[in-house]
């Protein structure tokens, strides 16, 4: 299953600088392969993140979303 997921920065401040970013989309990276899911591709602006994922069989989507937030 392919999903694009996108969610925005508490608020929506422009928090996502580019210093951010090139540590945040490996880390989401990570979470995701952690739990059996496989990041496509990743990016965004200051004030939210997109993510195309390829999902695996061991989470629901909402797990899956929980575990990126927190």
């Amino acid at each position: 299953v392919y999903l694009h997921v996108v969610f925005s920065t508490k608020n929506r401040e422009p928090m996502i600088d580019r210093d951010l970013a090139a540590r945040l989309f490996p880390y989401i990276g990570g979470v995701l392969r952690g739990n059996k899911n496989a990041p496509l591709t990743s990016g965004g602006m200051p004030d939210h993140v997109h993510l195309l994922i390829s999902m695996g069989r061991e989470q629901s989507i909402s797990e899956m979303v929980g575990s990126l937030k927190s």
